[in-house]
């Protein structure tokens, strides 16, 4: 069967309109009505406490460091730990003993 010109226009006008009231009339899945706030030290200032991941060769040394082989010579590269330029500016880390 077909349909008219005219009742294929009607049909999509009141499949734009539900879909427009239904996501109109409730916050999406998932959402809250307020918004997020970050937890907080006891002086009002961010908590930055948290899992924190270094992506470079500071995960080895943060100073400068040759490379050096993994631990087992048959699996190569296997573990072994690449050089790195380091992220302490101005020299070696001013250790005390």
């Amino acid at each position: 069967m077909r349909q008219s010109g005219r009742g294929v226009a009607i049909t999509s006008l009141l499949a734009v309109m539900v879909s427009a009231l239904w996501f109109s009339a409730d916050p999406s899945w998932g959402q809250t009505t307020r918004a997020y706030r970050a937890p907080r030290t006891a002086d009002g200032k961010p908590d930055l406490n948290g899992i924190w991941e270094a992506l470079g060769t500071a995960y080895w040394d943060i100073e400068a460091h040759d490379a050096k082989p993994g631990p087992i010579v048959a699996m190569g590269a296997v573990g072994g730990i690449p050089a790195g330029l380091g992220v302490v500016e101005g020299g070696p880390l001013p250790y005390r003993p």
